[in-house]
């Protein structure tokens, strides 16, 4: 598998898709996917909301 996925960049191996999993056993890379793309919303929520605190304290201060 990893001969087969080398040449690819990391956009192309995401769009790899896999079939879906027995209930109950999920597949790991699904796992690992919907993993990655909730952590990445909580960072953009976190980062967005950490913005705003500083620009409303910036504002509040001058």
């Amino acid at each position: 598998m990893k001969f087969c996925v080398e040449p690819l960049t990391k956009e192309q191996c995401y769009w790899i898709r896999y079939p879906d999993p027995v209930p109950k056993y999920p597949n790991v890379v699904q796992v690992v996917k919907l993993l990655r793309i909730h952590e990445e919303h909580h960072y953009t929520v976190v980062t967005e909301r950490e913005r705003q605190y500083r620009e409303k304290n910036k504002e509040e201060s001058f």
